[in-house]
């Protein structure tokens, strides 16, 4: 795993294009975005597709769980009308189909697998398989907030890079991080601080804070020498950090 600092745009470039989308993530990568964060969940059928709600409600012109839908399904919807009209034939895309485009490249992915407030059973392990088919374990973060979920990343393939996500405050967060085997620790930008960072380091965790949008956030992050920024806005990250 790269370990130089990254920025990873939070669902793509979703202040341009709609979120979790090839477009998002292709606009993400020329405004200077060096990471892509994206958030896979289960077909009906048991394809990881890319889509952040387990309800299709919000992103898509559908209804119910995303977990209710076979592939064909959700490739029937819209996955950017919500957004603007214009983009109304943009599609949920599978993971797959991610990968088939940055395989080539030197882009990173740090993906989220949605498994905490719905557990989808086979998730990690079809992940991990189409990490290995394209040979992208060098490319590729797997978070959750569900320590289970990275638990069995860790069963399965001890060698995958993960991250541990999470909420709010959290006494000694690097302890459970340590725990788990994972080398990243994710923390909300609020909860930032210097002590975190030497915490966490001291734990060989490396630090990536999420919901780092604001300039307060960046002026926090490079002042507590994070390792990475998860943010919509990465042209802002790039000027903030001074990343060339």
């Amino acid at each position: 795993m790269n370990t130089s600092f990254c920025i990873f745009a939070h669902r793509g470039a979703s202040h341009i294009y709609p979120e979790n989308t090839l477009s998002s993530f292709r606009e993400a990568i020329r405004r200077g975005a060096t990471g892509i964060e994206l958030d896979v969940q289960l077909s009906k059928d048991g394809h990881p597709v890319v889509i952040h709600d387990e309800s299709l409600n919000r992103t898509t012109n559908g209804s119910g769980l995303v977990k209710h839908h076979t592939l064909k399904q959700l490739k029937a919807l819209s996955a950017g009308s919500w957004f603007h009209p214009r983009y109304e034939r943009m599609k949920i895309p599978t993971l797959e189909e991610v990968f088939q485009r940055i395989q080539r490249s030197r882009v990173l992915l740090n993906i989220e697998m949605k498994n905490l407030l719905i557990r989808s059973q086979n998730l990690e392990e079809q992940i991990i398989h189409l990490i290995t088919k394209y040979n992208l374990k060098e490319q590729v973060i797997l978070s959750s907030f569900s320590p289970q979920s990275i638990e069995v990343v860790k069963k399965l393939n001890p060698h995958i890079t993960t991250g541990l996500l999470y909420f709010g405050k959290l006494d000694e967060p690097w302890k459970l991080a340590s725990e788990l085997n994972a080398q990243y620790l994710q923390p909300p930008i609020e909860v930032l601080t210097p002590e975190l960072v030497q915490q966490s380091r001291l734990h060989q965790l490396q630090i990536c804070p999420y919901g780092v949008n604001e300039p307060k956030d960046y002026v926090l992050a490079v002042r507590c020498n994070v390792d990475g920024v998860i943010t919509m806005y990465p042209e802002k990250a790039r000027k903030f950090c001074r990343i060339k």
